[in-house]
């Protein structure tokens, strides 16, 4: 389904590139084993804040690495040399991504066998894998920093953080009203709405 509004999206949107890339993303992950949640749960994970956003904890194949947290990435993403220290599997499959400059970034499909975090226990977690030569991009993400993006937080079902260092994970959400929500889905991103003055204004929510 998803694939099917991708394409129309691409042929008539008026955003064409855009639309394209989210179809090749698309085109590929249709491919292989779509991500599960095997085991899930409330809870509570140490919280890292960084010059460049806030990270966690997660296990890829039963080895630890620090990952940002990137409401603005729809897809995870890592490095070359990381995914292959944490036996990821690497495939020929090739897309690219575009970073907050607009410069493309060419991936390559890697698939976590598992990924665990707290409680949560996840099956062929989809990540973008980047080349350790990323072409100059000046604004290309920092291949040291693994990256946690949509498919994953959405996963884990609610997301909260605090300044007091904590992440916490699939706690209750209060009952849904729509009229009250200010942050929604758009463009493949999040987006808050926020009030300056008297008027309303919707950002990018984006913590990468």
């Amino acid at each position: 389904e998803s694939l099917e509004h991708a394409g129309k999206a691409a042929a008539s949107g008026p955003d064409g590139s855009s639309s394209k890339q989210a179809l090749r993303l698309l085109e590929v992950l249709a491919k292989y084993p779509q991500q599960s949640v095997v085991a899930s749960g409330y809870s509570r994970l140490p919280l890292v804040q960084q010059e460049e956003g806030i990270a966690i904890q997660a296990n890829v194949n039963q080895k630890s690495s620090l990952f940002m947290i990137d409401t603005g990435a729809a897809i995870s993403a890592v490095s070359e040399l990381r995914a292959k220290s944490m036996g990821m599997t690497v495939h020929d499959d090739s897309f690219s991504i575009a970073d907050i400059g607009g410069n493309q970034i060419p991936c390559h499909l890697g698939i976590a066998a598992e990924l665990t975090a707290g409680k949560f226990r996840l099956r062929d977690v989809p990540f973008c894998v980047m080349s350790e030569d990323r072409s100059g991009s000046a604004e290309a993400p920092d291949l040291e920093a693994s990256i946690l993006g949509l498919p994953v937080l959405l996963a884990f079902g609610t997301v909260r953080w605090s300044k007091g260092g904590i992440f916490e994970i699939s706690f209750p959400s209060r009952r849904k009203n729509v009229l009250e929500s200010n942050v929604c889905f758009e463009g493949g991103g999040v987006a808050v709405q926020a009030i300056m003055g008297q008027r309303k204004i919707a950002f990018d929510l984006d913590t990468g």
